[in-house]
């Protein structure tokens, strides 16, 4: 995704500089984003409907940026409310949760 998305960015008129450094931006509110998503399945939503939650959150995300990337029809205020916004939110919801929620599928009480 890096190199479409910063190919995406200088057809758009931004430098390759200013693209990577959007794209690095994007990464690291996906990562900082991870402890607000933690805190939320801890205190609110609970593991399953976060990771419910931020799944639906990323298809749409993913379905804003397609489309605001359509050839002809490019529109960088909605590809950057999916990329900056929904896509970090749902990759951090996530991350954050994913392995935890597999981790208690398991029984320790049970041997096998």
């Amino acid at each position: 995704i890096t190199g479409s998305q910063s190919f995406f960015l200088e057809h758009i008129g931004f430098t390759l500089s200013n693209a990577g450094a959007l794209n690095a931006t994007m990464w690291t509110l996906c990562t900082v984003l991870a402890v607000v998503a933690s805190w939320t399945a801890d205190v609110g939503l609970g593991r399953y409907y976060t990771i419910l939650a931020s799944a639906l959150l990323y298809v749409t995300g993913a379905a804003v940026a397609a489309l605001a990337a359509i050839p002809g029809k490019e529109n960088a205020n909605w590809y950057f409310f999916a990329v900056m916004g929904l896509l970090p939110l749902a990759t951090a919801g996530i991350k954050a949760n994913i392995s935890n929620f597999g981790a208690d599928q398991y029984d320790e009480s049970d041997p096998a």
